[in-house]
């Protein structure tokens, strides 16, 4: 069980939300609670709301990169980069990559 509830928090983590959504019915399958509770305490708006991948898509378009090279330097389609941006965008209350960029500059370093 502690593999799967570490498997279902990594997909999570990382943006893999129907990874995650079959690692929690298999935990509640067998029983479990999962991280469902954990995965509702996340905001719905702001930086924090962002998952993993979106964070990293939102500070590699912040730095100029295009859809198509952000997919590149991820190894992801660009459709993977436009889904993920959309997010970006309507979590963080921002419409253009100008906006994102200036958001982004001004969170404080990791």
């Amino acid at each position: 069980m502690t593999a799967l509830t570490e498997a279902q928090g990594t997909f999570t983590e990382s943006g893999a939300h129907a990874a995650a959504a079959r690692v929690q019915r298999d935990l509640e399958a067998a029983g479990a609670k999962g991280r469902r509770a954990a995965a509702v305490e996340r905001p719905v708006q702001g930086w924090e709301a962002l998952t993993a991948s979106e964070r990293k898509v939102a500070r590699i378009i912040a730095e100029g990169h295009t859809n198509r090279s952000a997919a590149d330097l991820l190894v992801v389609s660009p459709h993977t980069v436009n889904t993920h941006l959309t997010s970006v965008f309507r979590k963080l209350s921002v419409s253009s990559r100008v906006q994102l960029a200036n958001l982004v500059r001004a969170l404080p370093d990791d």
